[in-house]
């Protein structure tokens, strides 16, 4: 297949389900550490009820020698099947604003509205289309942001993957225990063509469960992807929060094509909102 006619495409699922497939057997060892990073992540869900982030975005081509810098506000919002959504707006593409910088993501959750979900969704979709790509082969994305690997962990979603205690790590200071996890359950949380599972890794905090940084693999047709997450301490939540994403995206043709990107994040404030609006 020419490399030109090839779109694949990486989309978490609207609806994430659970079970749905195989329930694999988790060890004595790190089933442990798989229930306190549950726990953490159930305490996660009830401490990021609306937040905002400032996100600043360097993506690259470099066999093109082509880069991009977004800068986008990041908006969370808890939604009890999947636990959060992520919807990214972005306002300014390499110093020229795209928009008004005006919060209009988080605005729409703050007021009485039956289709703000739709909407914010519409202005995620639209954010999409600043992500660089290669000239010579598009692919669509929107797993690039920070959270998607949590769902793997989330304590609905554990049974869906084989687990292993791959070994200990320091993380900031912290002692970390690095699982791995291989998704075997149908359907699959992050939609590909070839339908594959993703694999990946977790460095879990010891003694409190807190998540210190992901890693997220998927490997469809000639598309490989790692995401890898690390998350800082933030006082104002007492949750350890987004600090650096890195990705990095390899399209095996003759030649390789590589597509880097590194988003940092900072000025992490909530919003209140109206008790009102359903996310779905």
């Amino acid at each position: 297949m020419a490399i030109n006619r090839f779109t694949p495409v990486l989309a978490i699922i609207a609806s994430l389900a659970a079970g749905g497939g195989q329930s694999p057997k988790v060890g004595d060892q790190v089933r442990p550490v798989l229930d306190a990073a549950a726990s953490y992540l159930d305490g996660y869900e009830r401490g990021l009820t609306a937040v905002v982030a400032a996100e600043t975005y360097v993506q690259r081509v470099p066999v093109e020698g082509r880069s991009r810098t977004l800068k986008s506000d990041l908006v969370i919002v808890s939604e009890p099947a999947e636990g959060w959504v992520e919807f990214r707006d972005v306002y300014e593409r390499d110093n020229a604003a795209v928009r008004d910088h005006d919060d209009r993501i988080a605005a729409l959750f703050m007021k009485p509205n039956p289709i703000a979900a739709a909407q914010a969704r519409r202005i995620a979709d639209e954010s999409a289309r600043f992500n660089l790509t290669p000239v010579r082969a598009t692919f669509q994305r929107n797993i690039n942001v920070p959270f998607t690997a949590l769902r793997f962990l989330r304590r609905v979603n554990q049974p869906r993957s084989y687990w292993e205690l791959d070994r200990s790590d320091g993380v900031a200071g912290r002692r970390a225990d690095v699982v791995s996890f291989d998704e075997r359950a149908l359907p699959r949380l992050i939609a590909t063509k070839q339908q594959v599972g993703a694999r990946g890794l977790f460095w879990i905090d010891r003694e409190t469960g807190a998540v210190l940084r992901t890693e997220l693999r998927i490997s469809s047709g000639p598309l490989v992807a790692v995401i890898t997450v690390t998350y800082a301490a933030h006082p104002t939540f007492k949750l350890w929060l987004p600090d650096v994403m890195d990705e990095r995206y390899l399209i095996r043709a003759n030649p390789a094509i590589e597509v880097t990107g590194r988003a940092e994040y900072s000025n992490f404030r909530q919003f209140k909102v109206d008790s009102s609006i359903s996310v779905k």
